[in-house]
């Protein structure tokens, strides 16, 4: 959860005290400011979000991909991906007021002294819509960053067992291809997530925008393109180990409800048989 606080404090450009120039900067203002404490805000909102958000995006994927891979569906070659882009759609959707509690939280400490307060200041002053705030370039921006993890993950898998000749996928290999995948997708859409995180801040943030077009050329236009990359290093840090560790959770569960690749065409009493 440390990683986030000073994550979202890069990629805004944000601090109590004004802007910082690195990961490093940002983290010992912090420490120093709020101590180990101000490392940890918003980590219980981020505890409440992110089962669920990934246990729906799981389960999305997994549903979409099977659907689409159906012999004679047109799509079939395209599967994982667009069934990547669904899921993370779905996820964000259904959880997104808390993606912005948390992010308020972390940024803007202040402001708020807990979810509840939190829930209750932001619908008093500005309404249900606020926590709505930077919803269609987090949808816009979480199609392709899903579509292209798991793109990268399924095709990274599908080559390994196709050179290998091997079904079962071994942990860490698992946690490599994860790894991979969140990172190349990661820095493909990582400018949208630089506007979402400026729009989720609202009217107390460096700016108002209403688009996150307009945060881009702004952004763009006063800090040159490598600004719209600003928290791109403490995003991998935090996001690639979290996203190979989440790959072998699903794959675990995968073959433990034996909807793996490995089961499938199988007969239940092959599949016990094999288990013994």
């Amino acid at each position: 959860m440390a990683g986030v606080v000073y994550q979202t404090h890069l990629i805004t450009g944000h601090s109590i005290h004004g802007r910082h120039k690195s990961a490093m900067d940002v983290f010992f203002k912090i420490m120093k400011e709020d101590g180990w404490k101000g490392l940890f805000r918003g980590n219980g909102v981020n505890c409440v979000r992110v089962a669920p958000c990934k246990a729906i995006e799981l389960c999305v994927f997994e549903i979409v991909k099977r659907l689409l891979n159906k012999d004679g569906n047109p799509l079939q070659n395209v599967a994982a991906p667009v069934a990547g882009g669904a899921a993370g759609m779905a996820g964000t959707l259904a959880t997104y007021p808390l993606e912005v509690l948390r992010t308020r939280m972390a940024i803007q400490p202040e402001h708020y002294n807990g979810m509840i307060s939190a829930v209750t200041k932001v619908l008093r002053e500005e309404g249900f819509g606020a926590f709505y705030s930077g919803l269609v370039p987090s949808l816009v921006g979480v199609f392709p960053y899903s579509a292209t993890n798991y793109f990268v993950y399924d095709g990274l898998r599908s080559t390994y067992r196709r050179a290998t000749g091997n079904q079962s996928i071994p942990t860490v290999v698992t946690l490599l291809f994860g790894a991979v995948a969140a990172a190349a997708s990661s820095t493909v859409t990582f400018p949208l997530e630089v506007a979402r995180k400026q729009l989720q801040l609202g009217t107390k943030g460096l700016v108002t925008h209403r688009s996150a077009v307009s945060v881009i050329r702004e952004i763009y236009s006063k800090e040159g393109f490598w600004a719209l990359y600003r928290g791109l290093g403490t995003t991998w840090l935090k996001l690639v180990p979290a996203a190979g560790i989440a790959f072998v959770c699903y794959e675990a569960a995968r073959i433990a409800l034996e909807v793996d690749d490995a089961f499938q065409g199988k007969s239940r009493t092959s599949r016990l048989a094999q288990k013994k």
